[in-house]
């Protein structure tokens, strides 16, 4: 991949049990900790690289549930799709028909004066 996807593990600030639900935090700082330092470098797994398996370069990571968002992608063309999407997760919604409604509401919330109607944001870390 280019590109790797994962919750922001410096976006807990216990304001939020879903953004910082122990799944969340745990996966982030998995992820986190399985490429850095290691990614792009043949000082790991230097038995790979003599037989000539070299590693991959990502340039970057892209942080989602942030608070602190560099990155904003439209998404008014998909939001359908995405709300599909999440509507797969039936336990995450006390209230699955109001759900739709939610969601559109935090990618409005989320394109931050931007000239789109909905958005979904993330930090970039890259390398």
């Amino acid at each position: 991949p280019d590109i790797v996807f994962a919750f922001d593990p410096a976006g807990c600030s216990f304001e939020s049990f879903y953004r910082c639900h122990r799944d969340h935090r745990m996966g982030a700082e998995a992820v986190f900790d399985a490429i850095y330092p290691g990614v792009g470098s043949p000082a790991y797994f230097p038995e790979l690289g003599k037989r000539g398996i070299l590693p991959n370069q990502i340039k970057g990571i892209w942080f989602y549930g942030t608070d602190r968002p560099d990155i904003f992608i439209d998404i008014s063309k998909t939001i359908d799709k995405k709300i599909a999407a999440l509507m797969c997760h039936e336990s995450q919604f006390k209230e699955p028909k109001d759900a739709p409604k939610f969601i559109k509401e935090r990618a409005r919330n989320a394109r931050k004066k931007r000239k789109m109607k909905y958005a979904e944001t993330f930090r970039s870390l890259t390398f």
